[in-house]
């Protein structure tokens, strides 16, 4: 099996057995199956690790296998939930930065980067959780950066899945992030590099350039 599993993701996969199990309360292994779209083989490893992490019980009923959660099972299953509605969450403003050709400027400008610098739009990144990232990037030959935006017409909401999406992108992968804050949202940085500090992020991998409404660096 390779390592990204088609085209869903290890955690997509272990969502998906956990939360059918959930859903049934005791679930056939052969159920299970269906379920998880996968081979039997496929599902024995997937079993055996959510077995191994004290994930789920399995119990044999004549003969069968069935399956139960635990409670760090409901746990991870909750957690695992709350991950895949912040990377995949579709009402998520993801970085419209490098349309704007003043925000093309600021970032180079503050990161000394040259005109020619490279900018990514859309780019699937997967970390070592296997989780896939969707970013936008700037760099040059020695550095480059996830580009997040924390605008001014943002909700709660949204700023906790931009904050939140960033915190997974610096615990599972090994890149940058580049933070560009409306002035009216800067309050929330001492709040992030305080969960940062928590999380042992090295502050050289990110940083905060605060913005006023015309995008000129404050």
């Amino acid at each position: 099996m390779s390592k990204r599993l088609g085209h869903r993701s290890k955690i997509d996969i272990m969502w998906t057995i956990l939360d059918f199990i959930e859903r049934e309360g005791v679930a056939g292994k052969t159920h299970v199956l269906y379920a998880a779209n996968l081979n039997s083989r496929s599902l024995k490893k997937f079993i055996d690790e959510l077995v191994g992490i004290g994930a789920i019980n399995v119990r044999r009923v004549d003969g069968r296998s069935h399956y139960t959660l635990t409670t760090y099972g409901y746990k991870l299953l909750s957690l695992l939930t709350n991950v895949r509605e912040i990377l995949n969450n579709k009402s998520l403003i993801r970085a419209k930065i490098f349309a704007n050709k003043a925000m093309s400027e600021i970032i180079r400008s503050k990161l000394k980067f040259s005109e020619d610098s490279s900018v990514e739009y859309g780019k699937h990144v997967y970390g070592e959780s296997d989780l896939e990232y969707v970013i936008d990037m700037v760099g040059n030959d020695t550095n480059s950066y996830v580009v997040l935006s924390l605008s001014s017409n943002m909700n709660k909401e949204d700023v906790v899945n931009v904050l939140g999406k960033a915190l997974l992108i610096l615990i599972d992968t090994g890149l940058k992030c580049i933070f560009v804050v409306s002035h009216s949202l800067d309050h929330v940085i001492p709040r992030f590099r305080n969960i940062l500090d928590k999380a042992n992020i090295d502050q050289n991998r990110y940083m905060f350039i605060v913005v006023d409404e015309q995008w000129y660096i404050n």
